[in-house]
C-alpha cells in the first residue's frame, strides 16, 4: 500500500471479506459499521488534505455498495455540513442528518449517573449514586460546562478526579465534594 487508492482498495477488500459469504460458509457480520467522529475538523484543514480525504471517503463508498454503513459525526450545524461536503458525496447519503441537541443540566445529571452506574463492577455497592463524586460536585461541574455534550461531560469530571487524585491525594472512600470540585474548577478556568 504505497497510496491512499491502495489504502482505500484494501480496506474495501477487508471489509467486502467480512461480509460476503464464501461458499457454503455465511459471512462473519452482516454489515460493517464505520465511525468517523470530528468531522468537523475538515474546515480547519488545508484544502488540499480535506480534497484528498474526502476523495478517499468517496471511493470507499463507491466499492461498497452493500452492507456498508459509515456514520460521520460532526460537532457543527447541517448548514456546515453541506458547505465542507462535495455533492458528489452528499449525492450518495442514504439518510438525512440526524441532529443530537446539546443536553439540559438534568438530562447531563442523569446522563452521569447512568455511565457512573453502568461501568461499576456488578459486585460493587456504591455509596451514592455519584460516586466517587458528591451530587453537589456534579452540579458544580455541570454549571461551568458550556456546551453539554457527552465528551465535555466526560472531560471535565476526568480533569476534576485526577486533579483530585493526584493533587489533593483523594482516596477511596472519599469522595470529592463540592468544595474540592470548584477549588478544582477555579483553577481550569
Amino acid at each position: 500500500v504505497n497510496n491512499d487508492y491502495s489504502a482505500v482498495t484494501t480496506l474495501a477488500g477487508i471489509f467486502k471479506t467480512m461480509t460476503v459469504k464464501i461458499g457454503t460458509v455465511d459471512s462473519a457480520y452482516e454489515a460493517v459499521y464505520l465511525f468517523v467522529d470530528e468531522q468537523e475538523n475538515l474546515v480547519e484543514m488545508k484544502a488540499i488534505e480535506s480534497s484528498q480525504l474526502l476523495q478517499s471517503f468517496r471511493e470507499l463508498i463507491n466499492q461498497l455498495p452493500n452492507y456498508f454503513c459509515m456514520i460521520w459525526g460532526f460537532s457543527a450545524d447541517a448548514a456546515l455540513i453541506e458547505a465542507v461536503i462535495p455533492i458528489s458525496i452528499l449525492q450518495r447519503l442514504t439518510r438525512k442528518y440526524i441532529e443530537l441537541p446539546a443536553l439540559q443540566p438534568d438530562e447531563a445529571k442523569e446522563f452521569i449517573r447512568e455511565q457512573l452506574q453502568g461501568f461499576r463492577k456488578q459486585d460493587f455497592n456504591a455509596p451514592s449514586p455519584y460516586y466517587p463524586f458528591s451530587e453537589g460536585a456534579i452540579d458544580a461541574a455541570i454549571e461551568r460546562i458550556v456546551e453539554m455534550t457527552p465528551r465535555n461531560i466526560f472531560k471535565v469530571l476526568r480533569a476534576v478526579l485526577e486533579r483530585a487524585i493526584r493533587r489533593h491525594e483523594l482516596q477511596p472512600p472519599n469522595i470529592v465534594d463540592v468544595d474540592l470540585a470548584n477549588k478544582i474548577l477555579d483553577l481550569q478556568i
